[in-house]
């Protein structure tokens, strides 16, 4: 009889192999190519990496991007809109931390005719006082909207708490720095900080490799005088904080807590992320076993690397009914140091092993999935032989060489962390716990 309280576990570790491509190079820039012939579709990203950070406002980044797609010198927001629902294509742009997108998804029967609103898009993008104006009330209210969720809310105030001065506590923007901006402003940012910056093009589907190529020579990008100014993250001084963040109309706190740890190149990044699916990474998790399934003291908790190119984080994140938020902050603790103490079983480690093996899998299905993990490897400076460098010493890792992780960067002398709710009786409690350094509390 099948025993049903118990997980079902297999012995059989899936293989990876990472995908095929082609690479040319067009007018300075890379092009990388992943066939597809099972549909008629194409896929064209132009990525542009972000060097230059340097008096960055939050939301700069978003706004250039979100009006390259809202009208050029050859058609309005509304014709560019409806020329490309006509061919049924899609032409976006997104905003990422290291990096920004104009996409173009189409059939491939009507490339040609979606590749011209692409470059028109990119080329001709007039930034018009209008759309601007359309823009920036739209943002606002969206960012309003935002803020009064408290979760969104915790995670902008943990996030300007956590990070250094190379990345902004929110990519869309606050309400303030929103209506700071100016049309001039964000159309000179395009410019010289998009539209100049380094590039490269990632194409998937079923298309026309010649093709490609020819449209992407008309790709001439101008020469701007200017140096790389790039911020470096700052090291970060060697101690624990916390942040109150009172608001008595609120039943349950939420709760964020950091770690900081290494970038993706680091040599250690593999195994801790193995340590974090144990710790925090998925349904079976120390986390979620101790605080959901044994304390019942929340619906599900988590923690996930939050990895960028210049500082990455570990992050744990959860909600908790008022009266239990210092409960569940030192159960957090515990298993913190619990990890950092004691060596993790055969079993949570073969358990792991294969739930992060298999995501893999998964994420190699399809081309499309694949072009991301292209796409990461360059915008990080990575290898190419980075994933399945990656997942072979995800396989061969062993409790010896997973404990030395633990001990190395399961630590709470430099944790950062945010309670946000009605914390004021909580206020106390913590302070004598002795693990902070730093109390703060938001104004």
């Amino acid at each position: 009889m099948i025993d049903r309280t118990k997980p079902p576990f297999s012995n059989k570790l899936p293989s990876f192999v990472f995908p095929e491509f082609e690479k040319e190079s067009v007018n300075g820039f890379d092009v990388y190519f992943l066939p597809d012939k099972s549909h008629p579709i194409i896929n064209l990203r132009l990525i542009n990496l972000l060097t230059n950070r340097r008096n960055n406002k939050e939301g700069l980044n978003y706004a250039a991007m979100n009006l390259l797609t809202k009208g050029t010198k050859n058609r309005t927001s509304s014709q560019l809109a409806e020329k490309t629902e006509y061919y049924g294509a899609s032409v976006q742009s997104s905003v990422n931390w290291d990096e920004t997108t104009l996409n173009l998804n189409i059939l491939k029967k009507f490339f040609g005719q979606g590749f011209d609103l692409f470059k028109d898009s990119f080329f001709n993008a007039t930034y018009s006082d209008e759309e601007f104006d359309r823009f920036r009330n739209r943002q606002i209210s969206i960012i309003q909207q935002e803020e009064a969720d408290l979760n969104y809310y915790t995670h902008v105030k943990f996030a300007d708490l956590l990070k250094s001065n190379v990345y902004a506590s929110t990519l869309i923007g606050t309400e303030n720095s929103i209506a700071e901006l100016e049309r001039d402003e964000v159309y000179g940012h395009y410019l010289i900080n998009v539209f100049q910056s380094p590039k490269f093009v990632i194409v998937t589907g079923n298309y026309d490799r010649h093709r490609i190529l020819a449209g992407l020579g008309e790709f001439i990008f101008p020469i701007f005088d200017r140096k790389s100014n790039d911020q470096t993250s700052k090291k970060q001084k060697k101690k624990s904080q916390i942040l109150l963040i009172h608001k008595p109309e609120n039943q349950q706190v939420n709760i964020r807590l950091g770690i900081p740890v290494v970038n993706p190149e680091h040599p250690d990044f593999p195994l801790l992320q193995l340590t974090n699916t144990i710790f925090g990474g998925y349904f079976l998790s120390r986390l979620n076993e101790n605080l959901r399934e044994k304390s019942g003291l929340t619906y599900g908790i988590s923690s996930y690397l939050d990895a960028r190119k210049q500082e990455s984080h570990l992050i744990i994140g959860t909600s908790v009914a008022k009266n239990s938020a210092l409960d569940a902050l030192n159960e957090i603790i515990k298993e913190i140091r619990k990890l950092a103490s004691e060596k993790v079983t055969e079993d949570e480690l073969n358990r792991a092993k294969l739930y992060l093996l298999g995501t893999f899998n998964r994420m190699n299905e399809t081309t499309y999935h694949q072009s991301l993990m292209v796409q990461a490897i360059i915008t990080n400076d990575l290898d190419f032989d980075y994933y399945p460098k990656l997942y072979n010493s995800i396989k061969i890792a062993d409790s010896e060489k997973l404990f030395e992780i633990q001990q190395k960067y399961f630590k709470t002398d430099r944790l950062t962390a945010v309670l946000a709710g009605d914390v004021k009786k909580t206020e106390s409690k913590i302070q004598k716990l002795g693990i902070f350094d730093e109390l703060k509390h938001h104004k």
